[in-house]
């Protein structure tokens, strides 16, 4: 699975993934290969990509759409570590 994030100021790519955690408005959400075609819109929260290395991001607010393991998303802002 791969995870594209983009905000105003930069865009990163995460070619490989194994699962991409995302705080949506009914609450937390795991995604996971091979699930379903979704759009989503993102609270505040963070964002947790699990991989060889995970990261976090706090985030302000975005969107989501997976399709075929490609999880992009789009952001309003991001702090990471």
């Amino acid at each position: 699975m791969t995870c594209d994030i983009r905000t105003q100021r930069r865009s990163t790519s995460f070619p490989h993934v194994t699962s991409v955690t995302i705080p949506a408005p009914s609450g937390e959400m795991e995604i996971l290969p091979g699930h379903a075609e979704a759009f989503i819109v993102l609270s505040t929260g963070e964002i947790t990509i699990a991989g060889s290395n995970d990261v976090n991001l706090a985030i302000i607010g975005g969107v989501c759409h997976v399709v075929n393991d490609q999880v992009s998303i789009a952001l309003v802002d991001a702090q990471g570590s």
